[in-house]
């Protein structure tokens, strides 16, 4: 069989190969693709590899596509998922956190999905709380809640039972972000969680994940490496946790090419989130974030700011000049499963932590 790629147009396929020196003119036809500019002209631009070696891998697998778009986003995967990938392995373990009153039905929707995922590719799958925090606030549902998905494969880990060993300056902030969760008013919630969060991925390494995030069309046949050399840089999701940010950004476009746009203009715009974070244990990005945290928790009385915590901690350790290439830095942390995850869901907006 020859090879070739063909585009499947109407009413004759389009048919690009080497041997007729036509893949030069089908690359000349995806600069003019919306996908295709953010990978030349955005943030994949200073790691993506040349467009026209992954069109020859194409040619030699003599794939078809039913249109010029669904070929851009096949390439730009190929991209994201394989070329870019050579890292340590990052630790099969998936972590969510959860203090306070009880899940919502989307909240534990989004658990169930992920809970199959992790049974049936044989991960490790952990759901990180307080009972005497919970407990303060009287509700009944939560602790069924738990006892349903512990049925499955989430293990509860409860941290008021030294489950979760932290370190000594973020135990001290943990402590007293859970006096004053007991004792007043103010939502200290979502600064115990980035404790948490970090803590255990420090600990054990793996994915944490915010409960209002879906797996979406995500596969968990194979395991998530780190992109940089270093293997520090840990790979993290898009800055909106919102409907109303993902609708201003084109996230619900039905056009595919529109939806992966707006993903990646949040990396362009060097805004990332704490909400997904995938890395090795021991990472000391982790154990830093966490002191950074912790320190600022204590400065302040109790407040900290979780993604800029991470992106300053990032920055500060893997770049040794005054004006560091941030754009450069954050194309690292991209995730494979970037356009399968469904990042905003019915949770979003009315998530605690």
């Amino acid at each position: 069989m020859d090879k070739k790629i063909v585009i499947q147009t109407h009413p004759v396929p389009q048919v690009f190969s080497s041997e007729q020196n036509t893949l030069g003119e089908l690359e000349r036809l995806l600069d003019g693709n919306a996908v295709m500019q953010s990978v030349k002209h955005g943030i994949l631009s200073k790691i993506a590899p040349s467009v026209r070696l992954v069109l020859m891998k194409f040619e030699a697998f003599s794939l078809r596509f039913n249109s010029l778009d669904e070929l851009a986003d096949a390439i730009l995967k190929e991209i994201i998922h394989h070329e870019q990938y050579k890292g340590e392995l990052i630790p099969r373990i998936v972590h969510h956190c959860w203090i306070g009153k009880s899940l919502s039905h989307a909240a534990m929707g989004n658990l169930y999905l992920w809970m199959e995922q992790t049974e049936k590719y044989n991960w490790k799958h952990l759901l990180w709380t307080d009972t005497s925090i919970n407990g303060k606030f009287g509700d009944t549902l939560l602790p069924m809640q738990f006892d349903i998905l512990s049925r499955g494969n989430i293990q509860i880990m409860d941290m008021d039972s030294n489950a979760l060993e932290m370190d000594s300056e973020v135990q001290s902030a943990y402590d007293m972000l859970g006096r004053m969760a007991k004792t007043s008013k103010l939502s200290v919630l979502p600064y115990l969680s980035d404790l948490a969060r970090y803590s255990c991925l420090f600990q054990q390494g793996g994915v944490y994940i915010d409960v209002d995030i879906s797996p979406g069309n995500v596969c968990l046949a194979s395991s998530l490496k780190h992109r940089n050399t270093s293997k520090e840089i840990p790979l993290l999701g898009p800055g909106f946790r919102t409907r109303k940010d993902a609708r201003a950004l084109g996230y619900y476009s039905c056009h595919q090419g529109i939806r992966e746009t707006a993903l990646l203009k949040m990396y362009n715009r060097n805004i990332v989130g704490n909400h997904f974070i995938a890395t090795k244990g021991k990472s000391q990005i982790m154990e830093k974030t966490a002191r950074a945290a912790a320190q600022k928790i204590m400065a302040t009385g109790c407040k900290t700011d979780g993604p800029s915590d991470l992106v300053h901690t990032i920055i500060k350790n893997t770049v040794s000049k005054e004006i560091p290439d941030t754009g450069a830095i954050l194309a690292e942390t991209i995730p494979p499963w970037l356009f399968d995850i469904g990042w905003v869901s019915d949770e979003s907006d009315k998530l605690v932590i």
